[in-house]
C-alpha cells in the first residue's frame, strides 16, 4: 500500500445547486448568475470522483467536514481566517 488516507471534503452538492429563483413574494438575486455557477457545480462532477475513489479506495477514504479546510493548516492545524 503506497498511501494511507485519501481526505475527501464531505460536499453538500445538491444544497450548493440549489435554485437561486426564491418565490413569487420574495424573488430571489443574480439568478443567471447562479444557474451559471450551478451548471459549473454539476458539470465538475465532484461527487463522480467522490464516488469513484470510494468504490477503487474504499476503506482508505475518509469525508472530512469541509468547514475551515482551506483556512486550516493540514501540518500545524492553525486557523487563519486571513488565508481565505
Amino acid at each position: 500500500m503506497r498511501h494511507g488516507m485519501i481526505r475527501v471534503e464531505n460536499l453538500n452538492i445538491k444544497g450548493m445547486a440549489r435554485s437561486a429563483r426564491g418565490t413569487m413574494e420574495n424573488p430571489g438575486r443574480k439568478v443567471a448568475a447562479k444557474a451559471g455557477l450551478n451548471r459549473g457545480i454539476l458539470k465538475s462532477g465532484w461527487g463522480t470522483l467522490v464516488a469513484r475513489l470510494e468504490q477503487k479506495a474504499s476503506r482508505r477514504v475518509e469525508k472530512v467536514k469541509a468547514a475551515y479546510t482551506s483556512q486550516t493548516g493540514n501540518a500545524c492545524k492553525h486557523l487563519a481566517a486571513d488565508s481565505r
